[in-house]
């Protein structure tokens, strides 16, 4: 109950954001200590991934970046995730600042032109939506505008929330590089992005792309839902798509596909799950 109180609270506390453009010095320091407050009193366990002191500490330097007279939607909810985060609770969060960013992008906005993945520390690219054909998949990024990609993906932990770096790298991969670089750094015209081609490093200087027609009309793959088998070789490939909608096609799905492996003979099987908009337990639980 009191977890559903939370979600609650902090879902209207954000919603009633809806609508408004900016917001007073001291409406913003009064609903940054209610949240405060809320998250002490309802949160099952708020301690179990920080300490008190950190969380208090994060919460008086939040309250101190509060200097303007009024403050936009965008700079509210940044205040607000900061906090949030500080639990290194995925569960426990302020989502993207969707409403923010469609503004934006509606009015002609532009972004990060690459889309990333990160592996063991590093990232590369997944996609690229820039006219430089020189940027493939599968390169590594080592710097943006001088910047260490390490120092980058620091600056953006603050607004997410997630246990540990490995989840904070599946958010900003499965919400968008582009449009968290957005959030944090603000809308620039052109980045020098510094790649590693053959074990050297190459500077390349892309222009931004255009938010809605060249970034996000472009996308095909924000979420995977479809449900796929097929082979390589021995190598099954299993997508099981998202964990809801109907429990019996669903399982009639993966039981077909077991017993189409098995028949096969697999030697190994891959279950993509990227980019899976999640679902029920029943459905993941039946699958393994």
């Amino acid at each position: 109950m009191r977890l559903q109180v939370l979600i609650l609270i902090i879902t209207l506390s954000v919603t009633n954001l809806i609508g408004q453009t900016y917001f007073s010095k001291n409406k913003v320091s009064e609903d940054l200590e209610t949240l405060k407050n809320v998250l002490e009193e309802s949160h099952y366990n708020l301690y179990a991934y920080t300490t008190k002191e950190d969380f208090e500490g994060a919460y008086k330097s939040v309250s101190t970046q509060i200097k303007q007279d009024s403050l936009t939607l965008l700079q509210t909810t940044n205040l607000f995730q900061q906090l949030t985060s500080i639990a290194n609770n995925g569960h426990t969060y302020i989502d993207f600042p969707a409403q923010s960013y469609f503004g934006y992008i509606q009015s002609e906005g532009t972004v990060f032109p690459l889309e990333i993945t990160f592996e063991n520390g590093k990232a590369y690219v997944r996609k690229n939506y820039s006219n430089n054909t020189e940027i493939t998949v599968g390169l590594e990024i080592v710097s943006i505008d001088g910047k260490p990609i390490e120092e980058i993906t620091r600056q953006i932990y603050p607004y997410i929330s997630a246990e540990r770096p490995y989840f904070k790298n599946a958010k900003i991969e499965f919400y968008s590089f582009p449009r968290y670089y957005w959030q944090v750094f603000g809308q620039q015209d052109s980045f020098q992005i510094q790649i590693k081609v053959q074990n050297e490093i190459n500077t390349f200087k892309v222009k931004a792309v255009d938010a809605m027609e060249d970034f996000e009309n472009q996308r095909t793959e924000i979420f995977l839902t479809d449900r796929e088998l097929k082979y390589f070789n021995k190598t099954a490939y299993l997508n099981p798509g998202a964990f809801s909608g109907n429990e019996e096609n669903f399982k009639a799905f993966i039981d077909s596909a077991f017993t189409d492996i098995k028949r096969n003979k697999s030697k190994t099987l891959i279950i993509d799950l990227r980019n899976n908009t999640g679902g029920n337990d029943s459905f993941s639980d039946y699958m393994v």
